[in-house]
């Protein structure tokens, strides 16, 4: 199991999962990159997030 405080709470990941979910996580953040990066040369929000399928 690991535990992942932050500054808004803690996470329990159980190791069975921690690989995938450390992926999902990851990916996820470079979608929201890409999405912010859109948004900052000019496209809209709804654009960016139909775009690249996530917030």
């Amino acid at each position: 199991m690991r535990l992942s405080p932050d500054k808004e709470g803690v996470i329990v990941i159980p190791r069975q999962v921690e690989e995938e979910v450390v992926r999902l996580v990851l990916e996820k953040v470079r979608g929201e990159r890409l999405v912010a990066k859109a948004i900052r040369e000019g496209m809209s929000a709804v654009e960016a997030y139909g775009t690249f399928g996530m917030m």
